[in-house]
């Protein structure tokens, strides 16, 4: 979350040369890839950026019956913590969890709903692999001989 002192776009200006979260690319790759939290699609920009941004959101998986939740933060509550952020459930099937993310981004966010989207779907895939058991893939039984 951007300082409530500072404008989004002096902390990205700050921030854009290297941080903590920066990772590390291919000699020559005009890419750059970053870990910071409440970064949807990884990648180092001022449009994804979790750190320089007001308004962020991150969706991750409950520890709980292996359930979705989207964490928003409201950028004009920086001076109350406990209001600052709000916590939706996702649960159910993926149309449902859709449906949910499409209707509060419309409104909050609507340049990160695509993006939203993918890592929810993403993620909604994993935890029902890991639900069936199929936690690897491509791994084939070797005869030794």
């Amino acid at each position: 979350m951007a300082l409530p002192n500072a404008s989004d776009d002096l902390v990205w200006v700050l921030l854009n040369q290297g941080h903590s979260f920066k990772a590390r690319t291919a000699v020559g790759s005009k890419r750059h890839l970053s870990r910071e939290p409440n970064n949807l699609v990884a990648l180092h920009s001022r449009k994804y950026t979790g750190l320089a941004a007001g308004k962020t959101v991150s969706i991750r998986a409950t520890g709980k019956g292996q359930n979705l939740e989207m964490t928003i933060t409201h950028p004009d509550k920086a001076h109350k913590p406990a209001e600052a952020r709000e916590v939706i459930a996702l649960k159910k099937d993926m149309p449902q969890i859709a449906q949910r993310i499409t209707d509060r981004l419309s409104v909050y966010e609507p340049r990160l709903n695509k993006a939203a989207l993918a890592y929810a779907y993403n993620m909604h895939k994993a935890l029902r692999r890991s639900e069936r058991g199929q936690v690897g893939t491509g791994s084939k039984n070797i005869a030794v001989r």
